[in-house]
């Protein structure tokens, strides 16, 4: 009896670490596709001149500034495609992250938005931005109006997985500073192009070894 009480304990034991391995086992990449899109909304606090800097401290789910991120919402009206599953009905939420940043002084930013629910759940991706461009940058009466463009190159598992637009329209007043950030995928890389060096590496291997052989 106490050899099989040890056996269904070490059966039960089992089964559980099994359980915890699949629920904690990381969420698949995504794959993107052109016309994939959503929204993005935020609230933030400018440093520097309300009117004329463009130095934005993006303010956390709890409504604190600080740090070196803050976190955004998804409109759910807006998301399609792989995004859907991402939509918070516009609230901003702890698990979207976007980075603080100096648009007037940089023309790129790495992993600007970012989704990360830890182990488990939907799956990670980021977005970084380059060639950011100021379109306009306009006050009427109290209120400032600011509009970004610039390439957004989507990631999931640290890889490169879609190319596409993004537009940034930033309202800055003395009460209410909101921003609102459109996006949209337009290319998918080939598979070669994101395989392609991992693919030569393991080409050269195979060929070195093989040449190892005639020698021996």
């Amino acid at each position: 009896m106490k050899l099989q009480h040890q056996v269904q304990c070490a059966t039960v034991s089992l089964s559980i670490a099994s359980l915890s391995f699949l629920a904690a086992a990381p969420a698949q990449a995504l794959t993107f596709s052109p016309g994939d899109r959503f929204t993005a909304n935020s609230i933030f606090t400018v440093i520097g001149d309300n009117s004329t800097s463009l130095n934005f401290d993006f303010l956390d789910h709890a409504g604190n500034a600080g740090g070196t991120t803050g976190n955004f919402g998804i409109h759910n009206h807006t998301a399609t495609g792989v995004f859907v599953d991402y939509n918070t009905s516009s609230g901003i939420d702890s698990r979207y992250i976007i980075r603080d940043t100096d648009f007037g002084n940089t023309n790129q930013v790495i992993d600007f938005l970012r989704f990360d629910d830890g182990l488990g759940g939907l799956s990670e991706w980021s977005m970084d931005l380059r060639s950011i461009s100021i379109v306009s940058d306009s006050l009427f009466g109290s209120m400032r109006f600011v509009n970004i463009a610039a390439e957004a190159l989507f990631k999931s598992d640290n890889q490169l997985k879609g190319i596409g637009g993004f537009q940034g329209l930033i309202r800055i007043d003395q009460t209410n500073n909101t921003a609102q950030f459109d996006f949209e995928t337009t290319a998918v890389p080939e598979p070669f192009t994101i395989l392609g060096t991992g693919l030569a590496f393991g080409i050269a291997g195979l060929l070195k070894r093989e040449y190892d052989k005639k020698k021996s």
